[in-house]
């Protein structure tokens, strides 16, 4: 859904995706950390990644309990791909 974000005049995207478990830790933002994880053999790579890519678009994540049930929220914000401008993600892959 395209949304605005403060003066920024391009339409910006929400995806939310919601967590039925156990929850987030007690400082969210290590989720983020590499190789940060709460499983036995977990390697702790996934929200790193998906961190570095939402930024690299000039977007945000972020991790947040649910106020309505036990689990969490992944909340990303990310602007349209649509001017040219914009497609340049940078970095090498």
């Amino acid at each position: 859904q395209g949304l605005t974000y403060g003066r920024d005049t391009r339409d910006w995207y929400s995806l939310h995706i919601i967590d039925e478990g156990i929850g987030a830790p007690a400082d969210p933002s290590r989720c983020f950390d590499l190789g940060f994880t709460t499983k036995p053999r977990g390697a702790g790579v996934g929200l790193a990644v998906a961190k570095n890519v939402v930024r690299g678009m000039g977007g945000t994540i972020e991790l947040v309990p649910r106020s309505d049930a036990p689990g969490s929220v992944l909340r990303v914000l990310f602007p349209s791909l649509t001017s040219s401008a914009n497609l340049a993600l940078g970095g090498a892959a």
